[in-house]
């Protein structure tokens, strides 16, 4: 399952509405910095409220988002 990718301006926003399960994780990495790379997007905000748990692959996948978010 693919999770939305929103362009507002210079800006990026995503709801993650489902559980993340690992591939899903990796694959909105993917999306997401693809997704900067073409939109040229200056800023990310990703809401994490509707996902209950978040466990330690999932944290480590969304951490390695935001530094490499901040890098390009």
């Amino acid at each position: 399952m693919r999770i939305p990718i929103l362009k507002l301006h210079n800006y990026l926003l995503i709801s993650i509405q489902i559980d993340l399960d690992d591939q899903t994780a990796i694959q909105f990495q993917e999306d997401l910095l693809n997704k900067i790379h073409k939109s040229g997007a200056t800023g990310v905000v990703i809401d994490l409220t509707s996902v209950d748990i978040i466990d330690s692959f999932i944290a480590k996948v969304l951490g390695d988002v935001v530094t490499m978010s901040d890098l390009m």
